[in-house]
């Protein structure tokens, strides 16, 4: 009766969630998962196999084991992940007939899951730019099945993707390292120059972020993910496609500062109206705030249109609705990340009539 208990998915859930409130046990889940295994009926009615494109085989060095090992304990300690100490290293990833040549890093922000548990580290992978690459795939994400999501994460993000908005949406695969079954990862295509191309048609853009230093900023709450100076351009950094940053630069100061002195007209004039309708209707519905908060949230400026738009990455769930009927307009901005700065930018137009009814 205990192993169906714990494969019940709602009792999972609050174990999950009960652990992440106790911080007394961190590695209690992998500890269960490993035994709880043990006692899988399935094992004995199915030893079949998944299909060799459910695997990631990444194949790694002695010393490439130490020093991701290395690196994590130092995370740990240090509170976060802070990317200038996240180095590249040379590796290869292992297909049906062939092995490629890669490089690969530590992958994310907050060490809370590392803390749990050494397994929950999740990776960037890269390849050569010249390729081949893996599944047309030149560089993506492996994020640890512990790191918060579940298959409701590939299901939001992809219906997203769908609906038109710009959303980066993967897959569950199992990762394996040197043979060895490490456990249950996303794998989700990295939103660079080669993804903006092929999926979105998008080719000379620039895509703006709050810098995600976490010890070298000030943080507005206990989340980490927020700072006061979101809504200030000092605060950006930039990466994309095109040679004229300073243009693009120069249109998100317009538009955030149309948004400190409540400048609706001008905001409307920086953005995609239609595309914005499309991307806080599908926020209204999964009432998640998680991905427009502090660095997590991406402006991107497109230049053959001259407005920006915003990348919808949902990093783990939809959130239950709490309020009623008169709360509905304010119930997404306050779902997660509460009084995060960045919500200003879209409160703004939900004081617009025209706007709402286009939502």
């Amino acid at each position: 009766s205990i192993p169906i208990l714990y494969n019940n998915d709602n009792f999972y859930s609050r174990l999950i969630q009960s652990t992440k409130i106790n911080i007394l046990l961190p590695g209690l889940i992998p500890f269960l998962d490993d035994v709880m295994r043990e006692f899988s009926l399935k094992r004995s009615f199915n030893s079949k196999n998944l299909d060799p494109k459910n695997y990631v085989d990444l194949m790694l060095s002695g010393s490439d084991l130490k020093d991701l090992d290395n690196q994590i304990e130092f995370f740990k300690e240090l509170g976060h992940i802070k990317d200038e100490f996240t180095v590249w290293r040379k590796s290869k990833i292992r297909l049906p007939n062939q092995e490629l040549k890669i490089k690969y890093k530590l992958h994310g922000t907050s060490a809370t899951d590392l803390r749990r548990s050494n397994k929950n580290f999740s990776l960037r992978v890269k390849h050569k730019k010249e390729g081949p690459y893996f599944e047309n795939m030149r560089e993506y994400t492996l994020k640890n099945f512990a790191d918060s999501l579940s298959i409701s994460t590939v299901a939001i993000n992809k219906a997203a993707h769908d609906f038109g908005l710009i959303s980066p949406h993967g897959r569950m695969v199992i990762l394996r390292i040197n043979g060895v079954n490490v456990g249950l990862f996303m794998l989700v295509e990295h939103h660079d120059k080669e993804w903006f191309e092929r999926i979105h048609g998008i080719t000379n853009y620039s895509v703006f972020k709050t810098n995600d230093d976490w010890d070298r900023k000030e943080r507005s709450s206990w989340a980490g993910h927020d700072s006061d100076s979101d809504l200030l351009i000092n605060n950006k950094e930039v990466s994309g496609s095109s040679e004229l940053d300073h243009i693009s630069m120069g249109r998100l100061k317009s538009l955030l500062d149309s948004v400190d002195k409540n400048d609706l007209e001008s905001f409307k004039g920086l953005v995609d109206l239609d595309y914005l309708a499309k991307f806080m209707a599908l926020n209204t519905v999964i009432n998640n705030n998680h991905h427009t908060s502090g660095d997590n949230l991406k402006y991107i400026y497109d230049f053959s249109s001259g407005k920006f738009k915003f990348l919808f990455r949902i990093e783990d769930t939809l959130i239950k609705m709490r309020g009623g009927i008169a709360d509905f307009n304010s119930i997404w901005s306050n779902s997660n990340q509460v009084d995060t700065p960045t919500n200003k930018v879209f409160e703004a137009l939900l004081r617009d009539s025209s706007f709402r009814l286009k939502r």
